[in-house]
């Protein structure tokens, strides 16, 4: 998994979508704003906001996981998230793309 500034890391993935059946080595691309951020819950990614920053229309988050620092772009600006807060990390159907790793 890529995150933030090219961090790797080592996590199983199979998306549910997918067909593809492929082995190798792979990272994970994920854009901004298909990051999902929630309450802590089973069968999500953990993280603790690092970072907040209100935009306007949107606010940019900085997340600390033990993959890295996922940066995620929130619409939800009635609510933002403070510093250290705990989170879960969601993912949507799209924006998410498994590449295979050069090697």
């Amino acid at each position: 998994m890529t995150a933030g500034r090219g961090f790797r890391s080592d996590i199983a993935f199979r998306p549910r979508w997918s067909s593809c059946h492929a082995t190798g080595k792979a990272e994970l691309a994920i854009r901004p704003n298909s990051i999902h951020i929630q309450a802590p819950a089973p069968g999500l990614l953990s993280g603790r906001i690092r970072t907040s920053c209100y935009l306007g229309d949107h606010i940019e988050y900085e997340i600390e996981t033990e993959q890295g620092v996922l940066f995620a772009v929130d619409t939800a600006v009635e609510r933002q998230l403070s510093h250290g807060c705990d989170v879960g990390i969601g993912l949507a159907p799209r924006g998410v793309a498994l590449i295979a790793a050069s090697s």
